[in-house]
């Protein structure tokens, strides 16, 4: 199966995402709203920044957590992905929710992981790949 490319939120109200992946380079995602494989891509956005600021790949499914301490409250038992973080972005205006709305990204697509769009798939390409 060919892999796949992701868009994904991260809710920093129940964990800090950007910090996990500042100082671990990885996060753990749960999988029971996604069908990770190995080797997908999977972009992050960020609801308190308004974009996407991290490009990272899946290394493993069913996998443990590696996150706890970064968790604001009790994560689900849920079988979880890891997303090792490939580039990181910040504050980059390529990827505010503004310019995402001219490469094929709709408000609110990112509620649920999302992985149909290649022309904003492109367009994220392109930028991290700078």
């Amino acid at each position: 199966m060919e892999n796949r490319t992701w868009l994904v939120k991260a809710n920093e109200t129940k964990c800090n995402h950007r910090r996990a992946f500042g100082e671990l380079g990885m996060i753990s995602w749960r999988m029971d709203t996604t069908k990770f494989s190995v080797g997908d891509v999977v972009y992050v956005y960020f609801p308190d920044r308004r974009q996407v600021e991290i490009k990272a790949v899946v290394t493993e499914i069913n996998a443990k957590r590696y996150d706890l301490k970064f968790w604001k409250e009790t994560p689900t038992n849920n079988v979880c992905a890891t997303l090792k973080k490939l580039v990181y972005k910040g504050n980059d205006p390529a990827l505010s929710e503004i310019e995402l709305l001219k490469h094929g990204y709709k408000k609110g697509c990112a509620q649920q992981p999302m992985y149909n769009n290649p022309e904003l798939f492109e367009y994220l390409n392109g930028v991290f790949d700078k």
